[in-house]
């Protein structure tokens, strides 16, 4: 009789833990995804409040211009709506501190006291895009760096894209939700590979945007693995506009934007960019003047001049800032 019991306790045991061994080789599947990456790609801020520490906002304004579209999950197709979104912490650990790559241009990572928002009810005034999330674990990028001149002389380096990693728990409930668009829901990094590769697969496009190509290929090869899904946000010039755009008129375009990201945080006219000075071109044998590029080294060889899409390759940087309050 003991020796029935003792057999019968064993396969209850062995029973139990079979089960919990499948419910933990489900959990953590190899066919799902362990990581989320959230791109930005183009002129955004990126700001962390005192009131509310585990939540970060970027923010990319109106362009007085009107020239600036926002991309969601797609390389060509923009809006030039207002739009707001927040992704729900459901089914995302939660990270216990901000973690900024080391690399990541000090020059652009600012305190300040007052974040100025929009008001609310003015869409004229309110920013193009506006995306809440969660605390990240880590805050990257992916080069290269522009090298920039402030307003006072100060030479530095900027990042133009933001990279934002997140631990999965369970990845059917991560979405981010907006009241002008549809929900948004990570793609897997192959489908976004597909769609860079229909944009740069183009021979036309590629041949005229070659370095801006590459560029955005090394920014989404930092999303690829089968264990990681991505959410991809840009804001930039759609092609057929710029590709009408005199250069100065982009290089200045790129400096004017990003001081005017900077109007919502007053005490940060420091860190306003100088406007690029006109030179003569080396060895055109002419006498034409033109501006270099918005990210330019005062001191180094004339750079490629190139067309490029801003939502693969924009011009404008980026800046992280940590607002003690808000207004």
């Amino acid at each position: 009789m003991r020796k029935v019991r003792f057999l019968l306790t064993l396969s209850t045991l062995l029973v139990i833990s079979i089960v919990i061994i499948l419910i933990i080789c489900l959990r953590h599947s190899p066919d799902s995804p362990a990581t989320l990456k959230v791109v930005f790609n183009g002129p955004f801020v990126l700001v962390r409040t005192k009131s509310q520490p585990n939540v970060i906002t970027l923010f990319s304004p109106r362009d007085p211009e009107g020239l600036h579209k926002f991309y969601s999950n797609t390389l060509t197709e923009g809006t030039n709506q207002n739009v707001h979104l927040v992704l729900a912490t459901d089914g995302l650990r939660s990270a216990a501190d901000l973690s900024i790559d080391p690399y990541f241009p000090q020059d652009f990572v600012a305190d300040t006291d007052v974040w100025k928002r929009p008001l609310d009810g003015d869409p004229a005034k309110d920013y193009l895009v506006t995306i809440k999330l969660p605390l990240p674990e880590k805050i990257t990028f992916t080069s290269p760096l522009n090298p920039v001149t402030f307003e006072n002389g100060t030479q530095s380096f900027q990042a133009t894209n933001f990279v934002l990693e997140y631990q999965v728990t369970k990845s059917d409930r991560i979405h981010a939700t907006s009241r002008e668009l549809n929900s948004v829901s990570p793609l897997s990094s192959s489908a976004l590979q597909k769609l860079y590769a229909a944009l740069c697969g183009n021979a036309d496009v590629r041949q005229r945007n070659y370095e801006s190509c590459v560029n955005v290929r090394n920014l989404l090869e930092q999303c690829a693995g089968a264990h990681t899904s991505v959410l991809f946000f840009g804001v930039g010039i759609p092609l057929e506009t710029q590709r009408a755009m005199p250069q100065e008129r982009i290089d200045a375009h790129a400096v004017n934007f990003f001081n005017l990201m900077l109007q919502s945080f007053p005490d940060l006219t420091s860190k306003r960019l100088k406007l690029p000075d006109k030179v003569d071109p080396r060895g055109s044998g002419g006498s034409t003047a033109m501006l270099m590029e918005t990210s330019f080294r005062p001191v180094a060889p004339q750079p490629r001049l190139r067309l490029v899409t801003a939502v693969i390759d924009c011009k404008a940087g980026n800046v992280i800032v940590t607002a003690k309050t808000t207004q």
